[in-house]
């Protein structure tokens, strides 16, 4: 089923021994725009920690109850690497982390994820999977990776191939699959005001970080065309 990243945040986390806080933000690789991990805000209880919990942690969530599950004790948690909150996450720290948790790194394997929430069934495509793993290694190759706030990218613009066609205004995932499927585009200031459609990771040909520009392959008259926003969790 699909979720919007802004409705899940403010679910409690719950460790196996106590609650642990709620769900801050998400943050995702740019390679394969798969959520990665949760990042919690833990309160009063670790002040000034950046808390990343891999999404292979992750239990049957209630949704009745807002509460989502991880398979770690809460001295896990208080024990894990830490993490700057002012830096991206390279690699490196990355590692680090996913080897203390012994967690797979997902980097690393080319075969399909086969975790996440398991409401419904991860989608795979094997082909697809292997063209992201020689990517992430080519990547890899070159330096850091660093991954992404889903938060940051809440009011980038869209550009489509003869114009620019609104901002972000909300990012969907695939509960089993972790997957970006889906931005919510806000089509404010454009001929299409008060209307939001969709576009596919599929659709982007580059996002330019510094702009907060994302660029598709769109052009306006097929934007205009894809599918208004409808969604009910």
């Amino acid at each position: 089923m699909n979720r919007s990243t802004k409705n899940l945040q403010g679910h409690k986390l719950k460790a196996i021994d106590g609650k642990i806080g709620k769900v801050e933000t998400f943050y995702f690789d740019d390679v394969t725009w798969t959520i990665r991990y949760v990042v919690a805000d833990t309160g009063k209880w670790l002040p000034g920690k950046l808390v990343l919990l891999s999404t292979e942690a992750f239990e049957k969530p209630d949704w009745n109850e807002e509460e989502l599950p991880v398979s770690l004790t809460k001295d896990q948690i208080e024990n894990s690497p830490d993490v700057s909150q002012n830096e991206p996450v390279s690699r490196q720290k990355e590692t680090e982390v996913l080897n203390y948790y012994e967690t797979p790194i997902y980097w690393m394997s080319p075969k399909p994820r086969d975790a996440g929430l398991p409401d419904t069934p991860a989608k795979t495509d094997p082909e697809k999977k292997a063209q992201e793993f020689d990517m992430l290694q080519q990547e890899e190759e070159k330096g850091d990776i660093h991954l992404r706030d889903t938060a940051e990218l809440i009011g980038y613009r869209i550009r489509t191939e003869d114009s620019e066609f609104g901002s972000v205004e909300d990012i969907i995932i695939d509960d089993g699959s972790w997957e970006i499927v889906q931005l919510v585009i806000d089509t404010a200031g454009s001929k299409l005001e008060g209307k939001k459609v969709i576009i596919t990771p599929e659709h982007i040909k580059t996002v330019n970080w510094v702009e907060a520009t994302i660029i598709t392959g769109l052009t306006t008259k097929e934007l205009k065309e894809n599918p208004e926003f409808e969604f009910n969790e």
